[in-house]
């Protein structure tokens, strides 16, 4: 019994071998053709780099409503570039920027602080008060919020 559980065991290992092989052969022209119309190149731009920057600090650099994503256009391209060499090098700590400046250059860091120093979006909407009227004209802070 052990012997025919052995060259079963033989036979469904290498039907499975011959079945992927047959599959493989198969599928490989379709992998194997040239596209019918040529690959474009996406473009080597500053503006298609700091495309990895939009999905935290926005399309044009104008931040989140959230204090970790800051505004980064407009912004001084010298205090930008510190900010930016402060994550390269461990002195500011959020690892997702730690990770993605860590090896880059003084130069190239120097062009990212340029880009979003020269953007300037539109402004973003106030926020808008949850008091009430009678709440925010207690304090002349809330007042111009619970005004607009």
């Amino acid at each position: 019994m052990s012997t025919r559980r052995t060259w079963t065991a033989v036979y469904r290992r290498v039907s499975r071998d011959v079945v992927m092989t047959v599959a493989l052969i198969i599928a490989l022209p379709a992998f194997a053709q040239a596209p019918s119309t040529p690959t474009q190149r996406a473009p080597d731009t500053m503006e298609a780099r700091m495309l990895a920057c939009a999905p935290c600090h926005g399309k044009q650099g104008e931040g989140t409503d959230n204090d970790y994503f800051p505004r980064l256009a407009g912004k001084p391209a010298g205090y930008l570039k510190n900010q930016l060499v402060a994550f390269r090098d461990g002195r500011r700590r959020y690892p997702p920027m730690n990770y993605l400046l860590g090896y880059q250059s003084d130069t190239y860091l120097q062009k990212i602080a340029e880009y979003f120093a020269a953007l300037r979006p539109p402004a973003s909407a106030p926020a808008s008060s949850r008091a009430s009227r009678s709440e925010a004209s207690k304090s002349p802070v809330m007042a111009t919020f619970a005004s607009r």
